[in-house]
Formats: C-alpha cells, sequence, structure tokens
C-alpha cells in the first residue's frame, strides 16, 4: 500500500493543498455564475444604495442581476477581479464592447443579454465614475 511509505506530514500538506486548491476555484466560480456570496465590501454594510437613474431603469436593473454581485453597490467592490467602475476610462461605448465580448475574468454576456440591455448597463454604469 503506498499511504505506508507516504510521511505523515507529507499527506496532511496534500490534503491540505488541496481543500484549499477546491476552496478557491469555488469561490471564483460563484462571482462569474451569480451565485450569492456574502458582503465583503464596507460600503454593503454601511447603507450605500445604487444611484437611481429615472431615465435608465433597464440598466439599473440590469446591474442589479447580472454585475453588482463582482462590482458591488458602488462599483468598486472588485470581487473576483472585477474592475472598479469609479475609475474606469472606458467610455460608454467601450464599455459596451466588454459587456459584450468579456475581458480577462469577465464573461462575456452576448448571449444572455440583448443589445438594448447592453447598451443600457453600459450607459448606467457610467454613474459610477468619479466626477
Amino acid at each position: 500500500m503506498l499511504l505506508r511509505y507516504v510521511r505523515p506530514f507529507t499527506l496532511l500538506s496534500l490534503c491540505l493543498g488541496l481543500m484549499l486548491m477546491a476552496a478557491t476555484l469555488s469561490v471564483g466560480a460563484s462571482c462569474a455564475s451569480g451565485e450569492g456570496q456574502a458582503p465583503t465590501h464596507p460600503t454593503q454594510a454601511t447603507g450605500v444604495v445604487l444611484p437611481e437613474d429615472p431615465d435608465n431603469p433597464l440598466g439599473r436593473a440590469v446591474y442589479i442581476k447580472h454585475c453588482k454581485l463582482c462590482h458591488g453597490v458602488d462599483g468598486q467592490m472588485g470581487g473576483s477581479g472585477a474592475a472598479n467602475l469609479a475609475v474606469s476610462l472606458l467610455t460608454e461605448e467601450e464599455a459596451a464592447l466588454v459587456i459584450k465580448n468579456g475581458r480577462k475574468l469577465m464573461q462575456s454576456y452576448k448571449d444572455r443579454l440583448s443589445v438594448e440591455e447592453i447598451q443600457s448597463v453600459a450607459a448606467y454604469i457610467q454613474l459610477f465614475k468619479d466626477k
């Protein structure tokens, strides 16, 4: 039997390493898949609310459903490496392309959102930018 030749410390290290890797993969996948997470950004616990935009309710609704989990209530959470929307230099058109095609760890939404929804949320996230 192989375990007889493996030192107990080595076996423990291997088990702990596998558990850590599984936990890391699980957390990274939850943000991309839209599963819930406990609030980790201070503004989520202090009552910061999403900006209202009476001219763009669709953009706000799309943000809440698809973006808030990683970008946060104020666009600055950075869950799973999400960009800080408050300091983004992207134009509305560039943001729409990123939403449509994805970038780095952000998944593509072209198969989940309509063109109108992509344009609306790209316009909405401009409200987060530091003026």
